[in-house]
This record gives structure tokens, C-alpha cells and sequence, in this order.
């Protein structure tokens, strides 16, 4: 209802939404004075996870409007639009919400709308918008027929009916909201409003288990008991809503709910890489490192620091406390390896910082072909000493054993430390240690996902552009989904492949399928935002953005994607602003260099941006960044034949070339390359029909016209 502004509070120096109330609203005094009544009382409500309300102004023609806290983040109707959302963390956004309402209900105040659009998704929790509105709403007696679909579904029965309604509303509600989160679709649906209250007062909702077997049945009990229809049947309020939804969680129930939230990195952890004590070995001590993240990252309730930023603890020697706080983890693990002959010896500690003790420990003796029993003991006592209840699904994760020759899981290891080395004869060298695992054990999911990998990252990373290792990619994840159509590695490589062929929505939706199996694996991650950005879906990524940079924080170039993200949407202020912080963190990376400099230039600040190419050639001498950096930089005026052998296979580069052909004047090349992106997948219309300043010169020339009305379409009709 109304209309919302992002402003700038120049007393105090804070940003703050302005919302409009619709003008009809503001001319009736009584109805006026109502309002404002209902509005101070929210205001009064001070909570986390409550978007708190500062003042009540009007404007010179008398026009009503509410200023609040700028809650910066995606409100859940936008995060439910990407799909369904893991169980535990629909579970912890409910809780979250119960929260506030057990806050409000305490001091009177009945919210009455609680829906995904009222429910902002913030990087410091949920937060409930537009407390007090609602029941003003209900003052100016707006019909059923009136309200829109979307609001009817989230009504309680007995304000279908018109009744009086009390805190149990909002009960139901937040009912029906996670029911959404859990299941991806409503309890009640209708062609209309009346259909669907009708449905809403009649008919029983479908059992939520019977949507997503990953629901247990303890928590499809606790969602039908919030939808009860009989009053006295309901949860009975929202401090016995938040306290059952923790239960479900395994989380500790603070004595407060009122003021205490438990803050989700107390369910995080990270694996510290094994020390090897014995020379020549670490490939096997970060292969067990490596396993046991794997087997810990398919269990969604624990927020698991990934391979990459772990690995960059190897070898230091920092206090666990500082560790544990720059991750934001409550718990750690550290161990050892040592290996003499075929005998092994393993050990492990996993460390709660809080108390500064060790939760569990274990020693294991065995023999190299036991590592595997070792891998599995070790992930289970984890979960075990954490309290984590499992679904079967994760049970079943957590119990398969995709390798058990050690042989062949040893040479699995070597070849995933030369795939990290993204050279050609690095490549070489893991596909030959891959076929002699595979000699071992013969066809195997997890070694076929390798070489699929492999053959991929030959043309991803240049390397080798021959269009064999993208056929044979395409082969393998199709093998790969045969043998187990609900694989992650299949789904995920089939992605990969398939966004190099032009076909982005398809790769996306099988790269969302990945996520779904496996929600906390980076490279699903990075490779869904970046595609989201060149399609013109920048906003949609940025919630997977920050489960990267919770999950991989020490890795510089992730760090930087929601600096990528604004300046795919056009946001070069804020992307440049996102740069700077990381920027000195990844010169080693020439990409991050150039983007950064491209965000510059894009936000009017070319001088800046110079200095920035020009140290690629300095620095990169022999890359193709370097050369480019030159064209943006004038230095050069077209772009060699290397270069678009390097990059001219990538949707992103290719508008990189373009922009750089629009500086130098040449339009007709510019628009070649945008025309060479957009079968690639690039059809951010917003950006190059709009935002992109370089591109101006090109927007009356008719084959620039043609081509934005064909993006256009495409972009319109494209869908994540």
C-alpha cells in the first residue's frame, strides 16, 4: 500500500525509506488521525527483527507519509521467486519472524498482514515491514474483492470472514508463509480471491511432507498445528511459535524470546586443513580435509566454510579465537595425518570458541584402506556433537562412499591438486591420473564429474579451445544423469556445458537444480551469479552472493562478485564503492583488475580507471587482459587475434570488447561483438539499452535498434 523511496536523512547522515501513502488517504482528518495513532503504536515496537518507524511527516500538499529504517537486502517474496528454500533455513526464517511477532503481540500490537512481501531478508536477519498498516487498512473498510491475490492467500479464516481477529492471525499466517518456504507452493489456491478464502475457511492443507520428503514429521506436525482453523486448536502464540521452531532446529530456547536471537553463526563451522606429519603426503591430508567439508557442507543446517578459504589457513599459525571470529564461526576442527607404510593414524578436536573447549576429539588407528570408515566416523561425530538432526536425505549423503579403492582415491586426489594449476599441462596431467583411477575401479560418478570438469575448464579457461572437450563434457554429464539423475556433479556440469553453448536458461535451471541438491558448493554459486548477471537478473543473485561470501570469506575474487552484480545492474556508484575495499586483495587476479577499472570508467571516473590498465601490462604482460586493458586505455585500437581466441568464447568479454570498440569510435565493431555476447547469453538489456554510458553514440544507429529489440525479447521472456 503506497509508495516507497530510498532517502537520505541529512541530520543524522543515514539512509531511510520514505513511504507515500496513497493522497484518497490523507484528505479524510479522522481517518488521517487513525493512522497516525495505529502508526505511533508500531513505532513504539523496538525489536532486531522489526523494521522500526522514526516519524510520521506530511508533505506541503498535505500528502502523508512514514519514515523507517532502510532495511538494505531482498524481501522474501523476491527470495521465494528463485524457488523453494532449504528446510532448516525456512525453519530459522520463521523463528526469526516469530521473534518480532512474540515482541509486538506483547505489547498489543496485531500485525495483520504478514506475507513474503512484508518480510525483508536482510545480511543481519529478518526484519517485518509495515507493522500499523494494516489495520489501518481494515479502518477504511476495504472489501475482500479489492484486496489482491497474493495478500488473500496469507489471511487468517476468521479474516476472511470479516471477524475481529487477535494475535492467532498473524499465527496463521506466519503458517502459511513457511509452509511457501518449505514446499515452493501455497496451502490454499483459487483463481480469485473469493475462490481462495473459501479454500482458506473449507479444505485442509496438503501435508508439507507430502511436498518435500526433506520436511520431518515433527516439523510437518508443527505447520499443520499452525494452521488449525479453530482457534483453541492453533499454536496459541508467537513466543510458542518461535520456541517450537527452535526445537526443530536443535537450537538451545533462550528464557527472553522477546529480546534474545540466537544468530545463525553459532550453527557454523570450519575445517582447519589436516596437518600432514608425514613428508611428501599433503595431497592425502588436504584430500581428508577436503572429504570431510564435502560430507559437512550437504547438512543445510550448518553454515560450513568451503575448501578454498580453508586452505588458506594451511600452514598458519593464527590464535583459533581470531580465526573463529574473522569467519564468524562458533565451532572449528583441526586434526592430523600421519601415514607410515599402508598404516594410518588420524586425529581430530572440534573446538567450541565460545567456551574455548574441545566438544569431541577421537583418535583413529587403521590402515590407508580404512580412510574412508575414518572420513565417515569423523563427519558423523561432528553432527553427533553438534546435535544436528538429519534428514534422510542428508543421512544418506553423509553414509555414501562415491570412491572405496584407496588407490584409485589417491590418484582422484593428485588430479584434483592439478585441476587448481588451470594450465594446460596441469589439465593433462589430472586427466591421466583420473583414467588410471578409473582403470581401478572402472566407471565411477565422482570420477566421471572430474574429467567432465576437466574437458570444460580446458575452454573456460582458454587453454585449449578445441570443441572436443566441450563435446566430451556435454558426454560425460549426460552419462553422469544416467547413472543418477538426482546428481549434483551431473547437474552441475551439464550446466557449465550448456551455458557455453549459448543455451543460458537451460544451463542456469540445471545449475539451480545442483544448488537444490548441494546449497552450499561455491563454484554452483559464482557460476549462478555471474550468469545471472550477464542475463539482466542481477538482483536475484545477490542473496547467493552473500551465502558465497559467508561460506568462502577468505577467497578475494568472491568477495568482489556483489561489486560485479551492481555494475551489471547498472549501479556503477555502488559497484566502484564494493571494489575498493577488496580490490588490493586480488591483484593478483587480472580479471578483478580489469572489472574494477571497467566500474570506474562506466561511473565517469576514466582517469581513475586508467592507471588500473595499464598495470595489466606491466603486470600481465602475456595475458590477454593485458591487451585489452591497452584498448580501453587508447593505447590500443583493435583487439589481436589471441585475445579473441582467449575471450571471445565468453558472454561477459565480449561486451568488455564491445565497450572498448564504442570508446575507440568504431561502432560497427561494437556492435559485432554485443551480437556475438547475446548468442552467448548476454541479453542485459537494462544495461545496454540504458545504463552503459559508452554505448550512447550507438543507440540511434539502426543495427544497434534491431539488435536491443531482439535482446529485449529474449531478456523479457527469460526466467531463472
Amino acid at each position: 500500500m503506497g509508495v516507497v523511496y530510498k532517502a537520505r536523512d541529512t541530520k543524522l547522515g543515514r539512509p531511510v525509506a520514505l513511504k507515500f501513502l496513497p493522497p484518497e488517504f490523507s484528505h479524510d482528518e479522522q481517518v488521517k488521525q487513525r493512522f497516525i495513532r495505529e502508526a505511533q503504536a508500531a513505532s513504539a515496537t523496538d525489536h532486531p527483527n522489526i523494521c522500526p518507524v522514526h516519524s510520521i511527516e506530511t508533505t506541503s500538499d498535505d500528502q502523508l507519509f512514514i519514515v523507517m529504517a532502510f532495511c538494505d537486502g531482498q524481501t522474501l517474496k523476491e527470495r521465494l521467486e528463485q524457488g523453494s528454500i532449504p528446510v532448516d533455513e525456512g525453519l530459522w526464517i520463521a523463528a526469526q519472524v516469530a521473534d518480532g511477532l512474540a515482541k509486538a503481540h506483547g505489547q498489543g500490537v496485531v500485525h495483520r498482514d504478514i506475507k513474503p512481501g512484508n518480510l525483508m531478508l536482510t545480511e543481519h536477519g529478518v526484519r517485518i515491514l509495515d507493522f500499523g498498516l494494516a489495520k489501518f487498512a481494515d479502518s477504511l473498510q476495504l472489501t475482500l474483492a479489492g484486496s489482491p491475490l497474493g495478500t488473500v492467500a496469507y489471511m487468517s479464516p476468521e479474516q476472511t470472514r470479516g471477524e475481529e481477529i487477535d494475535a492467532r492471525s498473524d499465527i496463521w499466517s506466519l503458517g502459511v508463509v513457511l509452509y511457501q518456504m518449505l514446499t515452493g507452493e501455497l496451502p490454499f489456491k483459487g483463481g480469485y480471491p473469493e475462490a481462495v478464502s473459501h479454500a482458506i475457511r473449507t479444505e485442509d492443507p496438503a501435508p508439507p511432507r507430502s511436498k518435500n520428503a526433506d520436511i520431518s514429521i515433527d516439523a510437518d506436525t508443527f505447520i499443520l498445528r499452525l494452521l488449525r482453523k479453530p482457534l483453541k486448536e492453533r499454536v496459541q502464540s508467537a513466543r510458542e511459535a518461535a520456541r517450537g521452531l527452535r526445537q526443530l532446529l536443535g537450537m538451545t530456547v533462550p528464557q527472553d524470546l522477546q529480546t534474545q536471537v540466537i544468530p545463525v553463526s553459532r550453527r557454523s563451522i570450519v575445517v582447519l586443513p589436516f596437518v600432514n606429519l608425514t613428508e611428501g603426503d599433503d595431497y592425502f591430508a588436504d584430500g581428508l580435509t577436503d572429504e570431510i567439508i564435502t560430507d559437512l557442507s550437504s547438512v543445510r543446517a550448518l553454515r560450513v566454510i568451503s575448501r578454498t578459504s580453508s586452505m588458506r589457513l594451511k600452514g598458519r599459525s593464527d590464535p583459533l579465537a581470531d580465526i573463529a571470529a574473522n569467519l564468524g564461526v562458533q565451532y572449528l576442527l583441526e586434526g592430523s595425518v600421519r601415514r607410515s607404510g599402508s598404516s594410518l593414524r588420524v586425529t581430530t578436536k572440534l573446538i567450541d570458541i565460545a567456551s574455548d573447549s574441545a566438544l569431541w576429539a577421537h583418535k583413529y588407528s587403521g590402515t590407508t584402506e580404512d580412510v574412508f570408515t575414518i572420513q565417515e566416523s569423523i563427519s558423523r561425530g561432528i553432527v553427533d556433537a553438534l546435535h544436528l538432526v538429519l534428514s534422510p536425505r542428508e543421512s544418506e549423503r553423509l553414509l555414501a562412499r562415491p570412491l572405496d579403492d584407496i588407490r584409485a582415491y589417491e590418484s582422484y586426489l593428485k588430479a584434483k591438486q592439478e585441476m587448481l594449476t588451470f594450465t594446460k599441462d596441469g589439465l593433462d596431467r589430472a586427466l591421466a591420473f583420473l583414467e588410471n583411477s578409473e582403470q581401478l575401479v572402472g566407471e565411477n560418478i565422482l570420477l566421471l564429474s572430474a574429467k567432465g570438469h576437466v574437458h570444460w575448464q580446458y575452454v573456460n579457461a582458454g587453454v585449449d579451445n578445441d570443441p572436443a572437450h566441450l563435446e566430451r563434457a556435454r558426454v560425460i554429464a549426460e552419462r553422469i544423469l544416467t547413472l543418477s539423475p538426482e546428481s549434483e556433479h551431473g547437474h552441475r556440469l551439464r550446466g557449465l556445458v550448456l551455458v557455453h553453448e549459448g543455451k543460458i536458461q537451460e544451463g542456469i535451471r540445471s545449475l539451480r537444480k545442483a544448488l537444490d541438491i548441494d546449497p552450499n558448493d561455491p563454484d554452483t554459486l559464482v557460476w549462478l551469479c555471474v550468469f545471472c548477471g550477464i542475463t539482466g537478473k542481477a538482483a536475484a543473485a545477490r542473496p547467493w552472493a552473500e551465502r558465497l561470501k559467508a561460506i568462502d570469506p577468505l577467497t578475494p575474487l568472491f568477495q568482489v562478485l556483489p561489486a560485479v552484480l551492481a555494475t551489471m545492474d547498472g549501479k556503477f556508484d555502488e559497484a566502484i564503492e564494493a571494489f575498493a575495499p577488496h580490490y588490493a586483495g586480488n591483484l593478483d587476479n587480472p580479471g578483478v583488475r580489469l572489472a574494477y577499472g571497467q566500474a570506474l570508467a562506466l561511473g565517469g571516473r576514466r582517469d581513475d580507471a586508467r592507471p588500473i590498465f595499464e598495470s595489466l601490462s606491466r603486470d600481465f604482460p602475456d595475458s590477454p587482459f593485458a591487451h585489452l586493458g591497452q584498448f580501453y586505455a587508447g593505447a590500443a585500437r583493435s583487439i589481436t587475434p589471441d585475445v579473441e581466441t582467449a575471450l571471445g568464447g565468453d558472454a561477459q568479454y565480449c561486451w568488455f570488447i564491445a565497450d572498448a570498440y564504442a570508446l575507440a569510435g568504431d561502432g560497427a565493431s561494437a556492435i559485432k561483438w554485443l551480437e556475438r555476447g547475446a548468442k552467448l547469453g548476454f541479453i542485459n538489456y537494462p544495461l545496454l539499452a540504458t545504463h552503459d554510458p559508452f554505448l550512447k553514440p550507438l543507440r540511434g544507429d539502426p543495427a544497434f535498434i534491431s539488435l536491443m529489440t531482439d535482446i529485449k525479447h529474449h531478456w523479457e521472456s527469460f526466467s531463472l
